[in-house]
């Protein structure tokens, strides 16, 4: 009987702990796809109707504090003639999801 319940304790124990963390993945999925978004948005707002953003590339999270932390996109554009990258990052409170900071830098 003890060994039933061990097992099973076991089980539930696991299972707990792995809907933890899909929940916590899931945060960070839709924070990237919100921040990404918001980065395209931006870049096509900065550099006008003449240049097309077609793809991005999401770099990675850095966490700055206990508090902030930093998503960095790459996107590619092209007004036609050149094709360049644009690298924007996104500082924000990782509590209220805030944008705190936003920062574009054009490479050829």
């Amino acid at each position: 009987m003890m060994k039933k319940s061990a097992v099973a304790s076991l089980f539930i124990a696991t299972l707990l702990i792995t809907m933890v963390g899909n929940v916590a993945f899931a945060q960070e999925s839709n924070d990237y796809e919100k921040w990404g978004r918001i980065a395209v948005e931006v870049a096509k707002e900065s550099y006008g109707a003449d240049v097309e953003f077609q793809d991005y590339t999401y770099v990675g999270r850095e966490e700055l504090s206990e508090k902030e932390a930093k998503d960095t996109f790459k996107l590619v554009g092209s007004n036609g003639q050149d094709e360049f990258e644009v690298v924007v990052t996104l500082v924000f409170d990782k509590k209220t999801k805030l944008l705190k900071q936003l920062s574009l830098e054009e490479k050829r």
